[in-house]
């Protein structure tokens, strides 16, 4: 939240599996509840973009239209009809935050219809804000649209310890105390356990140490 603060429009880079789209959805979760702890961000709306399902190209002179169909079938029949002049009024009024997502799993041909697309609403809609996840593969390809890169940092030992205490007392607290863990192999020693999972994890993404426990 603090780099998007000046306005800028941002490239977060990380490998696959490093919280990208973690990142946006937590984002786009403390502007739309208007945290005070993201500042002038909480100015804007979130329209979160799913780009494996959004349908190009656009229809001509209706930008709005493949947003539309994003969201249509997730809000109820009234703000549906409603949807495309919100939608169009938000993006004229340049209140939005824009949050582009799961480029890093389409291949290069793929890509090349979205980033005109996102280049088109710049373009038409200035104001907005735009906040795309890529792999550090894909760095090139964002040249058109102009984005500051910002790179994912690593979990840190400290956050490494953390989660793996949370997630082992979450699952004493929880899972273990359900009937059918009682037909469940004896769980190992936590402290052998974690120092299993410690002595790798600085070379593991947040999604492959999470996989493993």
């Amino acid at each position: 939240a603090e780099v998007l603060a000046g306005g800028a429009d941002l490239l977060l880079v990380g490998k696959p599996g490093s919280g990208k789209s973690f990142a946006l959805h937590r984002l786009a979760m403390q502007v739309a509840r208007r945290e005070p702890a993201i500042g002038e961000l909480a100015q804007r709306v979130p329209v979160y973009i799913d780009t494996l399902q959004l349908e190009l190209p656009a229809p001509e002179n209706n930008l709005v239209e493949p947003l539309y169909k994003l969201y249509a079938e997730q809000v109820s029949t009234l703000t549906e009809a409603r949807l495309p002049a919100l939608l169009d009024t938000l993006l004229s009024q340049g209140l939005a935050l824009l949050l582009a997502d799961g480029l890093d799993e389409l291949s290069a041909q793929e890509h090349a219809p979205i980033i005109d697309y996102l280049e088109a609403l710049k373009a038409t809609y200035p104001g907005n804000q735009l906040l795309v996840s890529a792999s550090p593969d894909d760095i090139g390809m964002m040249e058109p649209l102009d984005l500051q890169p910002v790179f994912m940092a690593a979990w840190q030992p400290d956050q490494i310890n953390l989660y793996i205490d949370r997630f082992t007392n979450l699952w004493h607290e929880y899972t273990l105390n359900e009937s059918w863990a009682k037909q469940l192999q004896p769980s190992p020693d936590p402290l052998l356990l974690k120092g299993w999972l410690l002595r790798d994890a600085q070379r593991y993404s947040p999604m492959i140490l999470a996989l493993k426990t």
